[in-house]
């Protein structure tokens, strides 16, 4: 089984993060908006209020997941909102290390 490795997301994930979000049914990186969604992209990393993860099993990026910290009406503290979850197909399908959607990243402390 290979070893997985969660960490936070970089700018030169990018491409790698594109094609995982595109396996949700998201638009795919064109030349004609590559500029712009890497720019969304960075933004979205240097936010505060926002956590980016991949995963890395066998030298490549297998999984990302994005957070973002909002707060609600009638809460204390704040909520934690995932807008974004994948894990390659064909890394699920193997259930290498018991990554799902459900639990690969939960086993990385954010704070």
């Amino acid at each position: 089984m290979e070893t997985t490795t969660v960490r936070l997301a970089r700018a030169e994930d990018f491409e790698a993060v594109s094609a995982l979000l595109s396996e949700l049914g998201r638009p795919a990186v064109t030349p004609d908006n590559q500029v712009k969604l890497q720019a969304v992209y960075d933004r979205h990393l240097r936010r505060s209020d926002t956590a980016s993860l991949v995963a890395e099993a066998g030298g490549r990026i297998v999984g990302f997941m994005s957070l973002e910290f909002r707060e609600r009406l009638n809460r204390e503290s704040p909520e934690a909102w995932v807008p974004d979850l994948i894990v390659t197909e064909d890394v699920r399908a193997t259930g290498a290390q018991g990554m799902t959607d459900e639990g690969l990243f939960f086993r990385y402390k954010l704070v």
